[in-house]
């Protein structure tokens, strides 16, 4: 009996589980053996005991790890955001960007990386819309709206915006909807060097800096619709423009 009054055994079997949880060499294993399967087969495998057997795994250790393979495929996305938005807050010159600034260099880091995982962005996000919100984006989209909330607090601070009171704390899920009508359009786009996203990008950036800062918004819902319009608009074989190198 320990001092709290706790059989011994079963302190042992809590130590034992613990660690068994805490393992990011054996999580990220997981990772790297599921997305190799969707890179390969274009679906989830059909179970987690099938995964498991292809992969000589045992099942309790996927199961100490991930409560599913939705649970898994967010955690990869989270952390491939996670990736991209530390790479940018550490460059030498974030400190003084202004909040536009910080968006922009953002979203060209970002899909400059996508281009490492387009194969998978186009198997998992090509037929969704802006809106369509499937488990494995659930982390995605929250690590993206706590950048857009910081990013949208300093913007307000600096006076980049206007103070819209409550509105602004809508602000964050405009901007994810914004990535994510930019992520489709980027998924379509057959320009040279992908130069109509860059385009696309520095467009609805502007366009969405130049209304916040003059209370020109009713509600985050305009903001939202006109941010995802824009790319989604210019898809049409109407849309024509040159990007100017970055």
């Amino acid at each position: 009996m320990s001092a709290l009054g706790v059989p011994v055994c079963i302190l042992h079997i809590l130590h034992h589980f613990l660690i068994m949880k805490a393992n990011p060499k054996k999580a990220a294993t997981l990772v790297d053996a599921y997305i190799t399967h969707l890179n390969e087969h274009g679906t989830p495998p059909v179970s987690v005991f099938a995964f498991c057997k292809t992969h000589k795994i045992k099942e309790r250790d996927f199961y100490s790890q991930y409560s599913s393979f939705e649970a898994l495929e967010a955690r990869f996305w989270q952390d491939l955001l996670q990736r991209v938005i530390a790479a940018v807050e550490s460059g030498v010159d974030w400190k003084s960007f202004s909040a536009q600034q910080r968006l922009l260099s953002f979203l060209f880091a970002f899909f400059e990386e996508a281009l490492t995982h387009r194969t998978l962005l186009l198997l998992r996000f090509e037929t969704l819309s802006p809106r369509d919100k499937p488990a494995f984006t659930r982390e995605f989209e929250n690590t993206y709206k706590s950048f857009a909330q910081a990013l949208t607090k300093s913007a307000v601070e600096n006076r980049e915006v206007a103070d819209s009171g409550r509105l602004i704390s809508l602000y964050p899920e405009a901007f994810y909807l914004h990535l994510r009508g930019l992520m489709k359009f980027h998924l379509q786009d057959t320009s040279s060097g992908y130069e109509k996203t860059d385009a696309v990008i520095e467009k609805s950036v502007t366009l969405a800096f130049d209304l916040l800062k003059t209370s020109a918004l009713e509600s985050a819902f305009d903001l939202a619709k006109i941010l995802v319009l824009i790319p989604l608009s210019s898809n049409s074989s109407r849309y024509s423009c040159q990007s100017e190198a970055r």
